[in-house]
């Protein structure tokens, strides 16, 4: 299972990569992927670093998406769990 987590974060991590690549950083789609890293992150034990992943991205959500999508909304809900 560890194992299939860790290859699940390297894979996430390559997406968003050539997501910021292609598509550029403030793309909603990066966006998406930047936050299922952050997720990622969080399920590898890595909550230190994801909360702070989250809490960038949910200013960019904000920013590109807007205060009531669904994404910022997840977003501030995640956040507040890891307060």
């Amino acid at each position: 299972m560890i194992g299939n987590e860790r290859r699940g974060l390297k894979l996430t991590e390559k997406t968003l990569k050539d997501r910021e690549r292609v598509l550029g950083y403030l793309h909603p789609d990066t966006i998406l992927t930047r936050n299922n890293f952050a997720a990622a992150l969080l399920q590898t034990g890595n909550r230190t670093v994801a909360k702070h992943l989250f809490i960038q991205n949910l200013a960019e959500c904000k920013d590109v998406l807007g205060p009531n999508h669904p994404l910022t909304r997840a977003t501030e809900t995640v956040l507040s769990l890891l307060r």
